[in-house]
This record gives structure tokens, sequence and C-alpha cells, in this order.
């Protein structure tokens, strides 16, 4: 069974610019659940509070790959490319 997952993502730029990034996943293996996207949700919040210090600056692709990796292994990849900015 595989189960799309929309993960998005908001991240202001020191000059001001509001990047919302949205990049759905597709994960298989073990059913998704309620408990399985709050660990997925706190993760990421706690990667990006991390990533989002300067001294320690990551793209939103890579947070995400990274959280993932952790949470479901290999049976998790990323449906398709993209995302949007919103000035």
């Amino acid at each position: 069974m595989a189960t799309e997952v929309k993960v998005s993502m908001r991240r202001a730029t020191p000059s001001g610019v509001s990047c919302n990034s949205s990049r759905p996943i597709v994960v298989w293996g073990q059913p998704v659940t309620q408990e399985t996207l709050d660990a997925l949700e706190s993760a990421l919040c706690e990667a990006r509070e991390l990533y989002n210090d300067q001294a320690f600056v990551k793209g939103q692709s890579s947070i995400i790959t990274e959280v993932c990796n952790g949470l479901f292994g290999s049976n998790w990849d990323f449906v398709v490319q993209g995302g949007e900015v919103n000035f």
C-alpha cells in the first residue's frame, strides 16, 4: 500500500521574500496513520528550526529528504519535483 502525503514548508528569506514549498511524497510499506503524520510534522519543524540558523542553512528538499530517510528509510520518495515562490 502506498500513501501520498503533501509536505508544505514556509520560509522567509533574510531579504523578506516568503518562500512556500509544497513537495508531495509517497510512502509505502507501512500504513500512514495520524501518529505517523504527527511524527513527520514534529521532525520537520525541528529540522527547519535547526537549518534556519545561518551556520546550517539547507534547502527545503534537503530537509525533507533527511527527515523522511530517518522516519521511513528507503520506503518513500518525492512524487514530483517543483515548488512555488510567492512575492
